[in-house]
């Protein structure tokens, strides 16, 4: 049944898509996008930004503590390209949407230029993440 041509050609499909899996060919690209990411002054939040900082997103990090997103923004400037690409916006997430809503618009555009996405934008190497951003 099993011919080694058979199982060489299986093998060779398999180390490939394996092959192509590893090597991160999915990533999003978010070079020149917008990614809004709350909670971004510190921990995964912070993480995530400054990956997407290195990817060359205009990125706008959103914490309740002023103190905590300027030192964000300071780590963060240290891998961006351009350091106005990244905009810290302070309020508390908690409030009604239409405020919400008001000062987003107010600091980095109208709502009606995003769409919102749940989107893979990490997925390299051997981790898949799902992450919220606004693109």
């Amino acid at each position: 049944m099993f011919t080694p041509a058979f199982a060489f050609l299986t093998v060779t499909i398999i180390s490939y898509l394996v092959w192509r899996w590893y090597n991160g060919l999915h990533c999003m690209d978010i070079h020149n996008k917008h990614v809004l990411i709350t909670g971004g002054s510190s921990g995964i939040g912070l993480a995530l930004a400054r990956e997407a900082v290195k990817r060359g997103a205009y990125v706008t990090i959103v914490a309740r503590n002023t103190t905590r997103l300027n030192k964000a923004k300071q780590e963060l400037s240290r891998f961006a390209e351009d350091a106005s690409k990244i905009t810290t916006l302070s309020m508390d997430l908690r409030r009604p949407f239409k405020e919400i809503k008001e000062c987003l618009e107010s600091n980095i555009g109208t709502l009606r230029d995003f769409s919102v996405r749940l989107v893979p934008i990490l997925r390299c190497r051997t981790i898949s993440r799902q992450l919220d951003v606004l693109i």
